[in-house]
């Protein structure tokens, strides 16, 4: 999640990185990379409170064209998925969602799961998924502590729900080079 957040305001775009740790959000907005990533601390440098910014409050998603939900997908011990942290994600962001947005699922998540977030937003009687909502899974494929490299040079896999998702979510990661 904050190395594409990182990589994405270098190329110019404004990026709101929410989390629900606090103290790991105040470290991130002093300048301070919460994890080691090559290439991460001088893009956190360069880019924290211009392009970049963090911080707990979901209401930043309205501010947004893309939203890229970064959680995974824990499996009990049948090994089937569990949904809650998506699930939490989805109901404290779906007030901010509006027409026009494109929601990516960048995670490593398990099979369904793109299905599994859609039927949650389609609640929203404003929001119909490939007609003025679109959302998509891209998932990471990424190696630990190379991410920023990799970003930007490892073709990247999308997958809409539908012709127009994957269309949007396109045109992103083409802003990216990849």
């Amino acid at each position: 999640g904050l190395p594409l957040a990182l990589v994405l305001a270098d190329k110019g775009f404004t990026v709101y990185g929410i989390g629900r740790n606090e103290a790991k959000i105040k470290k991130i907005n002093s300048g301070e990379m919460p994890f080691i990533e090559i290439g991460a601390p001088t893009l956190l440098k360069k880019t924290i409170g211009k392009s970049f910014f963090a911080t707990c409050d979901y209401s930043s998603i309205s501010k947004s064209d893309y939203v890229i939900l970064t959680l995974g997908t824990p499996v009990d011990e049948n090994m089937n998925p569990v949904y809650d942290q998506i699930t939490e994600s989805i109901k404290r962001a779906t007030p901010y969602f509006k027409a026009g947005q494109t929601l990516i699922l960048r995670s490593t998540v398990s099979p369904r799961t793109t299905d599994y977030v859609s039927s949650l937003i389609k609640d929203n009687k404003n929001l119909r998924i490939g007609k003025n909502f679109f959302l998509a899974f891209c998932p990471e494929r990424i190696a630990e502590g190379k991410a920023i490299e990799e970003i930007i040079s490892i073709p990247q896999i999308i997958g809409g729900i539908d012709v127009k998702s994957t269309r949007k979510a396109s045109e992103l990661f083409k802003k990216l080079g990849v």
